[in-house]
């Protein structure tokens, strides 16, 4: 199984380790720190292959299901794959295990290996630029989207740091995007975790409100900082509190800079977090799922 997450600095690659060292006794587990880079998936896969495994789970530890999904995709060939099936007229999803095409040869009766994973021709090397060879059988699954257990691991998060709630504001934060339309799914998204949490429980706070940040874009950031920033100051009246919880998979965002000079408490992501691990390993179960059902052997985990 391969984690594909952001990565940052050492802490922040150890706490995702940390976070999810109770599945290391049931599956094989390497990492990619890396918004999809290719050689760093490609590692991960070439360790994989040295462990005995015969196929891999690409987890995608991100907060938008389509964040990375066509880049990884492309990359193991899944989207050949889909291609091949939607020719034949069965079936197709986007979380769907690849398995290696064998070259020519093999129907010559000649001897071959499995060569690059959704690939064509003798050993793959028909394939274009940017595909990664091997013989795994490689599918992907992820994106945290507005998971039920995301929503409740946040709502632990204010639990914690709560002392009265009929006087606590929640604020969840989320990094957002540059494009107005995708800032807006990233709304969408967080709405949908604000529901989830009041259902939880969390409908005992005073109010639970949401925005993005939009950090990585000047000119469009500092609305959402002013935004955030009201939020703060208008929780503390009547003797409030507000309680940011930032919406990301691990860690902290900008909250300490952005917010500097105002009262209020800061929890952290998804990670670490028992509900995290919980999460990951649903990513895995469906994915050998996907890859038992297009193996005849059972597929090591």
């Amino acid at each position: 199984m391969i984690i594909n997450a952001h990565g940052s600095d050492f802490i922040w690659n150890q706490t995702m380790r940390d976070a999810l060292a109770s599945l290391d006794s049931r599956y094989k587990i390497e990492y990619a720190f890396s918004m999809a880079d290719r050689p760093s998936i490609e590692t991960a896969l070439t360790r994989l292959q040295q462990r005995g495994v015969k196929g891999a789970v690409i987890v995608r530890v991100f907060g938008r299901k389509d964040s990375f999904q066509d880049t990884i995709e492309k990359m193991v060939g899944m989207d050949v794959e889909t291609e091949m099936i939607q020719h034949h007229g069965q079936h197709a999803g986007h979380d769907m295990a690849v398995r290696p095409v064998e070259s020519e040869t093999t129907h010559q009766g000649q001897h071959t290996g499995h060569g690059m994973a959704g690939g064509h021709g003798a050993d793959g090397h028909t394939m274009m630029g940017g595909r990664i060879r091997t013989p795994l059988v490689v599918t992907s699954f992820g994106g945290l989207e507005d998971h039920p257990l995301f929503a409740e691991a946040l709502l632990d998060r204010a639990r914690h740091l709560s002392r009265e709630p009929g006087k606590e504001t929640i604020i969840l934060v989320a990094h957002g995007a540059g494009e107005d339309s995708q800032n807006a799914a990233w709304m969408q998204i967080l709405e949908r975790l604000a529901e989830h949490m009041r259902i939880m429980g969390g409908d005992q706070f005073r109010a639970i409100k949401f925005a993005t940040w939009r950090e990585d874009w000047p000119g469009k950031r500092e609305e959402w900082i002013a935004r955030v920033r009201d939020m703060v100051e208008k929780a503390r009246g009547d003797n409030g509190r507000a309680i940011v919880i930032p919406a990301r998979t691990n860690s902290v965002g900008p909250e300490a800079e952005f917010l500097e000079g105002l009262d209020y408490v800061l929890g952290e992501g998804f990670a670490p977090n028992p509900l995290f691990a919980r999460w990951v390993e649903l990513q895995i179960r469906e994915g050998i799922t996907a890859l038992s059902a297009n193996d005849r052997d059972p597929i090591e985990q």
